[in-house]
């Protein structure tokens, strides 16, 4: 199950979910879920982003990267 299924599954009520918050920051705002588990420290990841050298990039793999970087500051 992916994070969407275990979003799904969070929001009927089946259990707890570990995923990113930006998967779930609407459904936390509108009170839909609760965090949990809020006093234990989170996991830190490393994220790399890989593209191959061009002197111009598509623009819809530049809006994909952007998309990405804000997600991963935010």
């Amino acid at each position: 199950m992916g994070p969407i299924g275990e979003r799904l599954a969070a929001d009927a009520g089946m259990g707890f979910a570990w995923l990113p918050r930006w998967i779930v920051e609407d459904r936390l705002q509108a009170g839909r879920l609760v965090p949990v588990l809020t006093d234990h420290a989170a996991l830190c990841l490393s994220y790399f982003l890989v593209w191959p050298e061009a002197q111009f990039l598509p623009l819809r793999t530049r809006v994909a990267i952007d998309a990405i970087a804000r997600q991963l500051a935010a």
